[in-house]
Formats: C-alpha cells, sequence, structure tokens
C-alpha cells in the first residue's frame, strides 16, 4: 500500500509540473504575441528616415569626439514602464549605420527615426564641422522584400551576423585609445582597412556593413557583470605567486591579468550600447565569400584579450563557394535547404535592420564602439578616398552632384 501511495504521489507530482511547465509556456507565449502586436502597433506609426553621411574633406579631429558623438545619442533612453510597453507598446530606439559599396562606389549611411535627426545632425556637426547629413532615398527601397533566389543583376548573395568569439560580453574589445593617444594622430586607423576593403569589390557587385546599436543597458546587466567579474577575480588570484624574502609568498597579477581587469572594469562603468553587427554581400559571380576576406581582416583588428569578433555558425550562408554549403557534409539534401533557408532570413534581417532577427544582440562599450566606426582622420588617411567617399552609390539624383560638403555649414 505504501509503495502504491508513494507511486500515486510522483504521478501527481509529475502532473503538477508538467502543467505548471506548460502554463509557463502557454503564459510566454501569449505575452510574447500581445508585445509583438503592441510593439508592432506603435512601430508602423513611426516615421524613419535614411540619412547620408559625408564627413569632412579635412578632418583633424581625435576619435574621441565620435566617443562623445555616441554619448549624445544615449540621451534618447528613458526607461519605459510596463504601461508604456504593453498598453502603448512603445519600444526602444535603434541607430543604425551602414555603409554601403556599389562595385566600390561608397556611401555612409544613418537610419533613424525622424523625431531624432536634429539631434544626430546638431551632435555630427559640434564634434565634426564640416559634415554633410542629407536625407536620401533607402538603397533598399527598390530591392524585393524577400529573397527568392536573386534580383536584378544579383543572383549569389553572401550574408551573416557578426558576433563576439567569446560569448560573455563582459570582455571588451579593442578600445579607440588603442588605436590613438590623446589628439595626438592615429597610430593606425582600423577605419581605413574597411573603406579600402569595400572600395575594391569588383563591378557589379554590393557591399553592405551593418551596425545596429540601442543606447540602453539595464541594471540586471551590470548585476550579472560584476558576478562574472567576482569570479574572474578568484580565478587571477590562483595564477601568479612570487617569492617574497624568508617569510613565505605573496600572490601577484601579471600586467596582462591586471590590463585585463581595468577594461573590464571601464566597460561596466562606461556608457553601454546594445549592438549587432550585419554584413550582406551581393554579386552577379559565384565565390562571393572571397571577397568579405578583407573585411574579415578588419574585424580581427579589434580583437582584445579574451575577446574577438567572428561570422556567426548560425546565420552565415556561405552558399556559392565551389559548390560548397557549410563545409563538408554527406547529408546535402539538408544543407541545400537550409542554405535556402538562411538566405531568406539573413536578407530580411539585412534589409529590415532589425536587432532582433538572427543572433542575440550583445553590449559594447562606447570606447569600443569608436574604434568600429568613426570618421578618420585625413592626417593619416588618403584624402583622395575621402573624396570618394562622397561618390553616388544610389540612383537618387538629388545626390548625384555632392561631391563637397556645402559652404554654407558652421565652422
Amino acid at each position: 500500500m505504501y509503495f502504491i501511495d508513494l507511486a500515486w504521489a510522483f504521478v501527481w507530482v509529475f502532473l503538477a509540473g508538467g502543467f505548471y511547465a506548460l502554463f509557463g509556456q502557454l503564459y510566454e507565449w501569449v505575452d510574447g504575441r500581445i508585445l509583438d502586436k503592441t510593439i508592432g502597433g506603435w512601430m508602423g506609426k513611426q516615421k524613419y528616415v535614411l540619412v547620408r553621411m559625408i564627413p569632412p574633406v579635412e578632418n583633424l579631429r581625435s576619435m574621441s569626439e565620435m566617443e562623445n558623438f555616441f554619448i549624445n545619442l544615449s540621451s534618447i533612453y528613458a526607461g519605459k514602464s510596463p504601461k508604456d510597453i504593453y498598453v502603448e507598446g512603445k519600444s526602444y530606439e535603434n541607430f543604425t549605420f551602414e555603409i554601403h559599396s556599389k562595385g566600390g562606389e561608397i556611401a555612409i549611411y544613418c537610419w533613424l527615426n525622424r523625431n531624432f535627426l536634429p539631434l544626430l545632425r546638431s551632435s555630427l556637426l559640434a564634434h565634426y564641422p564640416g559634415t554633410s547629413v542629407l536625407e536620401v532615398e533607402d538603397p533598399f527601397a527598390s530591392w524585393p522584400k524577400e529573397w527568392t533566389g536573386g534580383f536584378q543583376d544579383y543572383k549569389y548573395f553572401y550574408g551573416t551576423d557578426i558576433v563576439f568569439g567569446n560569448k560573455s560580453d563582459l570582455y571588451p574589445l579593442k578600445s579607440w585609445k588603442f588605436f590613438q593617444i590623446g589628439s595626438l594622430n592615429p597610430i593606425t586607423d582600423p577605419f581605413a582597412t574597411l573603406i579600402a576593403a569595400l572600395e575594391h569589390i569588383e563591378e557589379g557587385d554590393y557591399a553592405v556593413f551593418q551596425l545596429i546599436i540601442r543606447p540602453f543597458i539595464d541594471g540586471d546587466k551590470k548585476k550579472e557583470w560584476k558576478k562574472e567579474l567576482e569570479a574572474l577575480k578568484k580565478e587571477l588570484a590562483t595564477n601568479s605567486v612570487s617569492e617574497v624574502g624568508e617569510g613565505g609568498t605573496v600572490k601577484l597579477l601579471t600586467e596582462q591579468e591586471k590590463l585585463l581587469l581595468n577594461t573590464v572594469n571601464n566597460k561596466i562603468s562606461s556608457e553601454n550600447f546594445k549592438f549587432k553587427i550585419k554584413v550582406g554581400f551581393f554579386s552577379p559571380r559565384k565565390g562571393p565569400v572571397k571577397n568579405l576576406g578583407p573585411m574579415m581582416s578588419y574585424l580581427k583588428q579589434f580583437s582584445s584579450d579574451p575577446q574577438f569578433l567572428m561570422p556567426s555558425g548560425d546565420t552565415k550562408t556561405n552558399r556559392a563557394a565551389e559548390g560548397a554549403i557549410f563545409g563538408p557534409s554527406e547529408d546535402k539534401w539538408y544543407w541545400a535547404r537550409e542554405a535556402i533557408f538562411r538566405e531568406k532570413k539573413m536578407y530580411l534581417s539585412l534589409i529590415k535592420r532589425s536587432l532582433a532577427r538572427g543572433t542575440s544582440p550583445k553590449f559594447i562599450d562606447v570606447e569600443s564602439l569608436t574604434a568600429l566606426f568613426h570618421f578618420p582622420m585625413t592626417v593619416n588617411f588618403d584624402v583622395g578616398m575621402v573624396n570618394r567617399i562622397t561618390s553616388n552609390v544610389s540612383s537618387n539624383e538629388s545626390i548625384a552632384s555632392m561631391g563637397q560638403p556645402p559652404s554654407n555649414l558652421p565652422t
């Protein structure tokens, strides 16, 4: 009898647990559906605009100016109440910074809510006098809403999210201060590498480098980081040991370990942004993946110990390279269909400028963000290349003749 009662007890516990789990899943689904609908309704009412940013032909400003620019953008952040989110559907705002290259002709864009255009323009002119910020037609507007195997002359597409190599975003990438000391000329300008890579793609190809940021970090994330930091300190404390006289030993950190702790502490205390990087390459020819090699080399410049950037294995399409899909695999039937599925999803994510689609966004500190995206100093930069950035890459005739910034901007 005792064993029968015990068996029934287990049954009831199992059923109750199953019901609780099922109810939890149902609640999450309903909550997500309601949230998607309310936020979708609110987002549908917002007016977004694409602007083309033309950097000054002569720029002697330090990268620190771009750091201050991003901090200015973070002023749009304000906490939203449950009523704001669930009833009115208000969401947090994104800025999308993009570099497009059409056969080597380059343009730098920003996609943002029209409400924040005055903030963008005033912040840029404050930190980079002579910059032009011009409303333009979105190049994506004439593209199909879905990837169906090609459009216009573009028959092949490669795309991927770029993710952190270390799963924890506690660890930062290299700061802009690694490349430039104070207001001195940069030791090397990583942005020049990206521009050069995009400038030398073949005629008929189209490349997109997309950086989506949201000026927001919550208290829970910082608490999570602080716990990771304490665990890191305990781990490092067990490493280096140095002899001190006859009385015993004392534990010391190496210079590299001290630097790691300093950079992590700096990230926790500084302005942070939720971010995602996407890249896309369109070509009439097979093998567009090889053309992204220089872009990947650009991203490697920001590798620190122990953080780096890499293509996401869950999103990369990699379909056209000599018939391979994702490397050697006997199951060609599965991978062929998986490749098509990924192309559709990655294409939609790219043209929608979506922070939510694809891999989960991570957090980046403002100093690392500045290293990734800034206006180059022309002291160590090919001025001719700067002029080429002003060339037209879209069919919009209103920007076809803007080779130089307008002369009436404040200086």
